[in-house]
C-alpha cells in the first residue's frame, strides 16, 4: 500500500500531528527534536522537487538522495526508521511499537560449538553482554554466509571464502570481530592457517575534534539564569563539563557518595570504562553545586545529585543534559553550524585549553580519565603549535623531477 498524505492537510500539519503522537507515546523531547529535524528535511525535499504531497515513493526517493552522502550505518538505519514512522502514521494514524527480533540466525552445529566457545572466552575476558550480543549477531551472519557457500566445517574454510563472507556483512565495523574470531580459531587449532590476516580493515575517518574557545564557553555559562531551579542545576553540571571535563554519563549518574566537600574531591567509577577517577572540586564548581543542592534541588531520598525539576523527581538522563547544553549554546548566540556541540566537544575544548597551557599529555590523559596512553592521540590534531615543530622542510628538486620542472612541465623521455 502506498501511504499518501491527505491532500487537504499540509505536510507541516502532518509533522505537527506526528510529533504530538510521539509525545503522547512517551518519546523523549530530545528524540522528538531530532526526528522533527529529519521530517523538516523531508519537507524541504518535497518543496525543492515541486512534489504536490508526500507518498511512500517520495520517502524512498529521499532515502536514495541522502544515502549518496557519507553516512554511518547507524545513521542510515535511523533515517529508514523516520521514514517508517512517517509512512505508518499517515497510513494508520499510529506507529507500530518496535519489537526487537529475538530469533537468531541458525547455523550448523559444527559452527555453533566454536562460536559459543569464543563468546564464552570473550565473557571471561570481561566483555559486557551488549558487546557479546553485537559479536554474536555479526558472527552468525558471517558463519551463515559460509554455510550458504557450501562450507560445512571450519577446517575447510578458504581465505577467499572468509573474505567474501566478511564483505557480505552489513556493518563494516564488524570486520574486526571476524578477524578476532578467526585468530581465536587458529590459536585453538580449529584452523590450520591464520585467516584473520586476509580480512580487510575498516578505519572510521578521524576528523579534527570540534572545539570551542574559552570566550564561547564563558558566554554559554553566562547565558544560564542561576536564580531558577533549572538554571541552577544546569549551571552546576555544565561547569563539570567546562571545568572538569567529565563525561555526560558520569554527570547524569553522579551520586552524593562520590562528592567530598571536605577534601574538595570527586571520586567515582566511570560509567564508560569502569575505571576509578578522582577530580578536584574547583571553587566555581563547589559554589554551583552547593547553590543547587541547598536551594533548588527537589526534596528526595534518591542518591543522585541532579534530578528533574518537575515530578517525577528522578535523576536526569544523558539526553536531558545534551538538550540543555544546546539550549544554552543557542541563548549565548554561539555559532554551532557544522560543529559538534555536545559534551564530547566540551571535553575536546578543555583538552585544547590544557594543551595551549603546555600541560603534559600524560596529565591531560589522567584528567580525562583515560588509562590507555594512546587514548588521547586523537587530540594531537588540535596541538597546532607542536605539530608545526614536526613539519619537514620540502627538499630541493632533483633527478627527473628537477628536469621536469626546468622544462616547464614537459616530460621528455
Amino acid at each position: 500500500m502506498n501511504a499518501q498524505a491527505d491532500s487537504t492537510q499540509s505536510f507541516s500539519d502532518v509533522i505537527d500531528s506526528l510529533t504530538e503522537h510521539l509525545r503522547r507515546s512517551s518519546y523523549s523531547e530530545v528524540t522528538i527534536s531530532v526526528m522533527k529535524r529529519t521530517f523538516k528535511r523531508i519537507e524541504k525535499f518535497i518543496r525543492d522537487n515541486s512534489f504536490s504531497q508526500y507518498s511512500t515513493t517520495i520517502g524512498e526517493q529521499f532515502l536514495k538522495e541522502v544515502n549518496r552522502e557519507s553516512h554511518t550505518h547507524s545513521h542510515s538505519v535511523y533515517l529508514k526508521r523516520c521514514i517508517r514512522y512517517l509512512n505508518e502514521f499517515i497510513g494508520s494514524g499510529a506507529i507500530e511499537a518496535f519489537t526487537p527480533r529475538t530469533s537468531k540466525q541458525q547455523i550448523l552445529p559444527a559452527f555453533e560449538i566454536p562460536l559459543q566457545r569464543y563468546l564464552e572466552d570473550c565473557r571471561n575476558r570481561g566483555n559486557k553482554e551488549n558487546t557479546i550480543a553485537f559479536k554474536e549477531f555479526y558472527l552468525r551472519q558471517f558463519l551463515y554466509q559460509c554455510q550458504v557457500d557450501n562450507f560445512s566445517t571450519l577446517e575447510d574454510l578458504t581465505a577467499e571464502e572468509a573474505v567474501n563472507a566478511a564483505l557480505s556483512l552489513s556493518n563494516r565495523g564488524a570486520w574486526a570481530v571476524v578477524r578476532a574470531f578467526l585468530l581465536h580459531l587458529c590459536m585453538g587449532g580449529v584452523l590450520l592457517r591464520d585467516l584473520s590476516t586476509v580480512i580487510p580493515h575498516y578505519t572510521v575517518p578521524s576528523n579534527i575534534p570540534s572545539t570551542f574557545s574559552i570566550d564561547e564557553l564563558h558566554r554559554v555559562e553566562a547565558a544560564i539564569d542561576r536564580n531558577t531551579a533549572i538554571g541552577s542545576r544546569d549551571y552546576a553540571f555544565i561547569l563539570m563539563f567546562t571545568r572538569l571535563g567529565m563525561r555526560v554519563g558520569d554527570i547524569a549518574q553522579l551520586e552524593f557518595d562520590s562528592i567530598d566537600f571536605n577534601s574538595k574531591t570527586i571520586h567515582l567509577i566511570q560509567q564508560k570504562t569502569g575505571e576509578p577517577l578522582a577530580l578536584p572540586i574547583l571553587p566555581d564548581v563547589e559554589s554551583a553545586l552547593k547553590n543547587y543542592i541547598r536551594l533548588f534541588r527537589p526534596k528526595s531520598t534518591l542518591p543522585y545529585v541532579f534530578l528533574r525539576v518537575k515530578a517525577p523527581y528522578i535523576r536526569i538522563s544523558t539526553g536531558t543534559v545534551n538538550h540543555r547544553l544546546k539550549v544554552y549554546f543557542d541563548k549565548a548566540g554561539v555559532d554551532i553550524s557544522n560543529r559538534r556541540h555536545g559534551p564530547h566537544a566540551i571535553r575536546a575544548s578543555l583538552v585544547t585549553s590544557m594543551i595551549n597551557e603546555k600541560i603534559p599529555y600524560d596529565a591531560v590523559r589522567k584528567v580525562l580519565g583515560h588509562k590507555d596512553p594512546n587514548a588521547i592521540k586523537h587530540y594531537a590534531k588540535i596541538d597546532i603549535e607542536n605539530l608545526r615543530q614536526c613539519a619537514l622542510a620540502v627538499p630541493p628538486p632533483s633527478g627527473n623531477f628537477k628536469a621536469f620542472l626546468e622544462s616547464g612541465g614537459v616530460y621528455e623521455n
